[in-house]
């Protein structure tokens, strides 16, 4: 495949290093109506139905207000966008378990189909018109294969997709803090003529990105479009509710297959809904929890909390695989995690993930 920098877009003004604060200018090109490429899961590719996929539910940044365009700088180029996640719970993180991204392709691949690859970077902490801080190492990385480029006859197309991390390859992120830090996010192609729809709206973005050249290693700078349209990216971010992230076993057993979350934030004193996302008929859903995370393996599965005698007496029925209950006055960080049983509570048949839960 040749590689051009500049294929794509012209480059109006090229400021060699730029700086922070300096910004060079690049044209755009004029985007088309989004047809909805699926769902995907890391584990799984394309999946067939959303009735598994658990992104969310809250979303946590939103920087779809979209422009009427796109543009791109070529394979294996990377154009980091910032992001903010605002402080909203006792517990300084947020955890990525989905996001939906946009963009347009007038590349063609007969080889491969008409598809591309793009590797999906999130960075910790980025510097606005400099780029993270830790480049090129990123805090989450995820490789995203056959996703269309050209419509099937070969034409320009755009897309969007939506990205289900959740199940173990959740993202860990920093909020923004006192310091007001931001985040980064990137797409690399490894097609030319392929690049993000333009937009923008979502908190802590600016109207900036800066481009580093994979293969050289180099930062080539930071860019915008003139101000119209805004230089950010279509993207929408989901994760678990404030203060509450899912965890799962070093080495997952055959019995780890119930998909255990949230209905809502946990709050001292407060209401609480866990739910099973995936209840098998003539099974019970039992929920432990405790102060203390523990592995052990047991039944096939995996126990992850810690508590006194593990099965006798302790679990609390979930009725159906939902249930809310009234929280208690807590302070510091809770685990919990859903046995699922049949007939007895010792008689185990699946266990969930973990929940931590920070108050």
């Amino acid at each position: 495949m040749f590689r051009n920098i500049l294929t794509g877009v012209a480059v109006i003004a090229l400021v060699a290093g730029a700086g922070a604060q300096q910004k060079a200018q690049m044209t755009v090109k004029k985007a088309a109506n989004p047809q909805f490429a699926g769902i995907y899961t890391p584990s799984q590719g394309f999946v067939s139905s959303s009735a598994n996929t658990r992104s969310g539910p809250d979303m946590l940044h939103n920087n779809m207000m979209l422009s009427n365009y796109y543009s791109s700088a070529g394979a294996y180029q990377e154009w980091v966008d910032e992001f903010g996640l605002p402080d909203r719970g006792v517990n300084a993180t947020e955890q990525l378990n989905g996001f939906d991204f946009i963009w347009c392709s007038a590349e063609v691949d007969a080889a491969t189909g008409n598809t591309g690859t793009a590797v999906m970077n999130f960075y910790d902490e980025s510097i606005y018109c400099s780029g993270p801080v830790n480049w090129p190492t990123a805090d989450c990385s995820y490789a995203i294969s056959g996703l269309p480029m050209t419509d099937a006859n070969g034409n320009f197309a755009c897309w969007i997709v939506g990205i289900d991390l959740s199940g173990g390859a959740e993202c860990n992120l920093q909020t923004e803090g006192a310091a007001m830090k931001w985040g980064g996010w990137s797409t690399v192609w490894d097609h030319d003529n392929t690049g993000p729809w333009l937009a923008g709206g979502g908190y802590g973005n600016g109207d900036a990105f800066v481009w580093f050249d994979t293969l050289a290693g180099a930062n080539v700078g930071c860019y915008w479009f003139g101000g119209v349209p805004f230089a950010g990216f279509g993207v929408t971010m989901y994760g678990n509710v404030d203060d509450s992230s899912a965890y799962y076993s070093s080495a997952p057993g055959a019995g780890d297959t119930v998909q255990y979350s949230l209905g809502g934030a946990l709050v001292s004193g407060g209401m609480g809904t866990f739910q099973v996302e995936n209840p098998q008929a003539g099974l019970d859903y039992r929920l432990i929890a405790a102060a203390h995370p523990f592995e052990l393996s047991y039944n096939g599965g995996t126990l992850l909390v810690d508590y006194f005698r593990r099965f006798s007496g302790t679990p609390i029925n979930m009725p159906g695989g939902v249930l809310t209950i009234p929280i208690p006055g807590l302070s510091g960080t809770i685990y919990s995690q859903v046995a699922e049983t049949s007939g007895s509570a010792t008689n185990v048949t699946a266990f969930s993930n973990g929940m931590m839960h920070h108050f």
